[in-house]
């Protein structure tokens, strides 16, 4: 961190050492900026202070009869001053709102009324007034060429930067062009699983030897992505659901084994993350009244957690929603034939769960266009299996739902 701080500077340092703003730029400066270039303005002030309005009152007519101000703070001011006839002294800030107001209404030798201040009631007189006028360029000369060649040296390396991030960019598309990948965000800087087994095939016909060994690892690393990366399409997704359900839906993503996959892989699970994320909004989240009249915040929560797991992968997704009826299941069961009314009271919780899993079954009182898309749980199961892994379904009635995908590999799209 040192080395490279002491470099940043050094590249600073050349790219600024000959630049300056000349003070033809700093008079331009001052000419335009003018009205803005005044000097702060001072007040000289007295005060008295007492615990009362009427005591105050009766100062006050005292004072415009013809007694002497601070003749008065010295008899009669409770305030810390009172020893120095009420004298502030000269001051540029005012000490208090209800002080500045008075102090801008009056003329200097003027007394102001009485007001209402942090330590009792005060009488206030301007005593002497300075500053508030145009600051004249040599005055501040040499702050401006200070203060413009600054903002001229960063101008310039901001520039660079710039530029530097258009080479950037110009040498990261030239080496996608070489290698033959798309320019998307879920490939930056990987190859496809095609690409990678070519140049495999290259590496074992012209290498050989404990070379082609090592180099094999770095190639598999090559097809890989970070999950992270992939799963963040999912954000504008579930903004965009929520919205059209009226509904208010936060995502949160965690992977702390910061866990890999590749594209084709990803794109597999795609489909079944996407149903159960739809499904969730659409039928598992409470709209923001209810959730609110249940003691829950208005704000509803997704979770899409990544582990590693038993030398593969545990994905899980869950929702803090109503959770599943599983007494309406056993209904609609019942109704389309799915059971038999002698088996009815006797099926268990997970047996009755079981029924989302078989074709066909749906416990939606309406079709909605968001969930189901042609792919049912039935279908996210089959294509887990295909997968070599297997799946699990948790609920609780008013607590929410979780999936639970398990995998056997996490980098490798297995055979189907």
């Amino acid at each position: 961190e040192f080395r490279r701080t002491l470099i940043v500077r050094e590249v600073a340092r050349q790219l600024t050492e000959n630049i300056a703003v000349s003070e033809i730029e700093a008079r331009v400066f001052y000419d335009e900026n003018r009205e803005a270039l005044i000097g702060a303005a001072q007040w000289r002030v007295r005060e008295i202070v007492v615990p009362t309005k009427e005591e105050a009152a009766n100062i006050l007519g005292q004072i415009l009869v013809g007694t002497d101000f601070a003749q008065m703070a010295r008899q009669h001011s409770k305030g810390e001053t009172a020893a120095n006839g009420g004298d502030l002294g000269f001051i540029t800030e005012e000490p208090f709102p209800q002080m500045g107001n008075t102090l801008l209404s009056l003329e200097v030798g003027g007394v102001s009324g009485v007001f209402k201040g942090p330590d009792g009631y005060y009488i206030a007189k301007l005593e002497e007034k300075k500053g508030g006028e145009q600051i004249e360029f040599e005055e501040i000369k040499e702050d401006i060429i200070q203060s413009q060649t600054l903002l001229k040296q960063q101008q310039v390396i901001l520039a660079d930067m710039d530029d530097l991030r258009n080479q950037l960019q110009q040498a990261r598309d030239t080496v996608r062009q070489l290698i033959g990948e798309e320019d998307s965000e879920e490939r930056k800087f990987t190859l496809s699983e095609a690409k990678i087994d070519h140049i495999r095939r290259e590496i074992l016909e012209h290498i050989e030897g404990d070379a082609a060994e090592k180099i094999m690892p770095i190639l598999d690393r090559l097809k890989r992505i970070p999950t992270i990366r992939l799963l963040k399409k999912y954000r504008s997704l579930v903004d965009q659901i929520a919205e059209k359900l009226d509904k208010r839906v936060e995502l949160l993503i965690e992977d702390p084994d910061e866990t890999e996959l590749t594209p084709e892989f990803f794109h597999r699970l795609d489909p079944l993350f996407l149903h159960v994320i739809r499904n969730a909004i659409d039928h598992g989240i409470e709209q923001p009244e209810e959730r609110l009249q249940s003691g829950k915040d208005a704000v509803a929560k997704i979770c899409l957690k990544f582990r590693k797991h038993d030398g593969g992968l545990k994905i899980t997704i869950f929702d803090d929603g109503r959770g599943i009826d599983t007494e309406l299941l056993r209904k609609v069961g019942l109704e389309r034939g799915f059971i038999r009314p002698e088996n009815a009271q006797r099926m268990s919780r997970e047996d009755i769960l079981r029924l989302l899993f078989i074709p066909g079954f749906s416990s939606a009182k309406t079709v909605s266009d968001l969930s189901g898309r042609g792919v049912g749980l039935d279908v996210v199961k089959t294509e887990l299996e295909k997968m070599g892994g297997r799946m699990r379904l948790i609920t609780k009635t008013g607590l929410g739902t979780t999936f639970e995908f398990f995998l056997q590999s996490s980098h490798n799209s297995p055979t189907r």
